[in-house]
């Protein structure tokens, strides 16, 4: 495997590279310190920059993102420059780390319901609202039983739910 990774790393490939010692900081430059992983399931961890493009011209797009993002029909345009950006983003977020607040100041397009679904979709590579949905209809018989199991305030406030579900 090692030969393997090492023929990977010679063209420049970004998954790789990310954990060298070469690219830490000086205070975290130890082999197994902030080692940077795929989480369960995700299909594009660390993916590299389209062809053709750099640092600042990824960095261009997002600030036209921006512009884009405060007019109104537009979200075509924005659906492409987010597909466009997510090595940037992806890359951004497993290399520096920002806080929720920081993230969503450089992309409040992607705190959409539209776009959380997208990204979800390139990350993962599966749809998140359609597997939500057929997990609930697996787990909706189980989930009612523990419903109607509940007493006091909460029966009360779900039992017209309830009585229209049974019609």
């Amino acid at each position: 495997m090692g030969n393997y990774r090492t023929q990977l790393e010679l063209p420049g490939c970004p998954e790789l590279s990310v954990n060298t010692l070469k690219s830490k900081a000086a205070a975290d430059a130890f082999p197994a310190k902030k080692m940077k992983r795929p989480k369960r399931a995700e299909a594009n961890f660390y993916p590299s920059f389209p062809s053709g493009e750099t640092l600042a011209s990824l960095e261009k797009e997002r600030l036209e993102l921006l512009t884009d993002f405060r007019i109104r029909n537009n979200a075509k345009v924005i659906t492409g420059k987010k597909a466009h950006t997510f090595a940037y983003r992806q890359q951004e977020v497993v290399d520096q780390e920002p806080s929720i607040k920081d993230f969503k100041d450089r992309w409040p397009a992607l705190f959409q319901q539209k776009e959380v679904n997208a990204e979800f979709q390139r990350l993962m590579a599966v749809p998140l609202k359609e597997r939500f949905m057929a997990q609930l209809d697996l787990h909706s018989s189980q989930l009612i039983r523990v419903i109607r199991a509940k007493g006091g305030a909460t029966h009360q406030k779900i039992a017209d739910i309830m009585d229209t579900l049974d019609q």
